[in-house]
């Protein structure tokens, strides 16, 4: 068999690919201000899942959730819940435990709803 000068991986990947081994750049270095950036989406993505304690805080005081919506907050769970999934797809720690609150936090809330229906 003639030899075409490709290593085996070389060959594999050009088997692969439609018009042959196709080189990559590497990803750009990651700047210092999305370093302090991405630290800093901690405060607000997590923040903001607290929302629905506030809410489920409302319904355990007054002890009703007839004004509460529970379509619209199982919808927000399900959101959340995609979101999580795609965080640790992407192994993206600020969506993981943003969502991994926000994911607990409706489902509490939903719970309140249920109870207080």
């Amino acid at each position: 068999m003639p030899s075409t000068g490709q290593t085996p991986e070389t060959a594999a990947a050009s088997s692969l690919e439609p018009f042959g081994a196709v080189e990559r750049p590497a990803p750009p270095a990651e700047s210092e201000f999305a370093r302090w950036f991405t630290r800093f989406m901690y405060f607000p993505a997590i923040g903001g899942n607290f929302v629905p304690l506030i809410q489920a805080g409302r319904i355990i005081a007054n002890e009703k959730s007839e004004n509460v919506s529970p379509i619209a907050w199982g919808f927000a769970l399900f959101c959340l819940a995609c979101w999580l999934t795609y965080g640790v797809v992407k192994r993206d720690k600020v969506l993981i435990w943003a969502n991994i609150v926000g994911v607990t936090n409706a489902a509490i809330l939903i719970v309140c709803i249920i109870i207080y229906a």
